[in-house]
């Protein structure tokens, strides 16, 4: 449990925790939550530069997390599939303004290998799969035709939908000198 004392917002308490459950020696359960609270640059606060937009009425932004993830330990793959779920409130623009709240929902898979090198007397031959699906929501969205900021759900133009990654590491010789 972490307590911060601002001077201009007051106490918050802010609890994590976390359960592991190990199922097995090849499967294990892990059930997160957090809590935070980040209160607002100086700079979005009382400005910093003439034209510099400046709001010393902002509210510090608030986040919520909860992840449940399953690991299990294959003969050669490490797989590792976590389901989450995050809110925010007060969310805080760059133009120095609380922008409603965001809820960001998600799957995500990791996948790690390792295998014998071909080449006899050389390091394992080692690799990953990552891929994530991102749903995410603001309350707030910004109309171009009007060009203000309207109350109404929309998707996260920042948080891609769909993201893959992929790397292998296959060493093929000792040293590179």
């Amino acid at each position: 449990v972490r307590y911060d004392n601002n001077s201009l917002y007051g106490g918050t308490v802010n609890p994590r925790a976390s359960a592991i459950f190990k199922f097995s020696d090849d499967a294990t359960v892990k059930v997160l939550y957090g809590e935070a609270f980040q209160e607002p640059a100086p700079l979005q606060l009382f400005g910093g530069w003439n034209g510099r937009a400046a709001n010393p009425d902002l509210k510090p932004e608030e986040a919520s997390n909860l992840e449940f993830i399953f690991m299990y330990q294959g003969a050669y793959i490490l797989h590792d599939i976590s389901v989450f779920r995050a809110k925010y409130k007060n969310v805080i623009k760059e133009e120095a303004e609380n922008a409603g709240s965001r809820n960001i929902t998600g799957l995500e898979y990791r996948a790690r290998f390792n295998i014998k090198n071909v080449f006899l007397g050389l390091p394992d031959i080692d690799g990953y799969f990552y891929y994530t699906y991102t749903d995410s929501e603001s309350s707030i969205t910004y109309n171009h035709v009007e060009q203000e900021w309207n109350e109404k759900k929309s998707s996260l133009g920042d948080i891609a939908q769909h993201k893959v990654n992929v790397g292998l590491n296959w060493p093929l010789r000792d040293n590179f000198e």
